[in-house]
């Protein structure tokens, strides 16, 4: 009887030991693993706080360019600027005949064009002059006089 309460013992010891120490493992793996879920949490709200700020922050500047944009200043600005294109194209590339088919050709080259900018897809001429980049050169606009 002794022998089998020695042999128990015996197998019964290392198996706690082993238990209490995948126990202790277990514990410590949770601890971690809720250390790693609260800072991950953290950081994924304040990237969604800054998501949200910037958000924010875009829907007022498309509010102030919307606003800006229907104030009569800044249609009348926008038609200057049309006209000043015009001007410039029609200077630099011919003065002569069919004055009004040249008008309009251009001044719909330059409202597309403003649109594009507009749009985002160009740097806008005025700010290329002022930071020191040279228009782009047009090629001679076609002949549009009608013989």
């Amino acid at each position: 009887m002794e022998i089998y309460l020695i042999c128990i013992v015996i197998g019964l010891v290392p198996g706690l030991i082993m238990a209490f120490g995948a126990w202790k493992e277990k514990r410590r793996l949770e601890k971690a693993l809720g250390t790693r879920v609260e800072v991950e949490n953290k950081a994924m709200k304040k990237l969604n706080d800054e998501l949200e700020k910037l958000r924010k922050e875009n829907e007022n500047l498309r509010i102030r360019v919307q606003k800006l944009s229907d104030k009569s200043g800044g249609q009348d600005r926008r038609t200057l600027e049309v006209y000043e294109r015009i001007r410039e194209k029609l200077t630099l590339m011919y003065a002569a005949a069919g004055f009004a088919q040249a008008w309009e050709l251009v001044k719909t080259e330059a409202v597309n064009e403003l649109a594009e900018e507009d749009a985002g897809k160009t740097l806008p001429n005025r700010f290329r002059s002022w930071i020191g980049l040279s228009t782009p050169k047009r090629d001679a606009l076609p002949d549009v006089r009608q013989d």
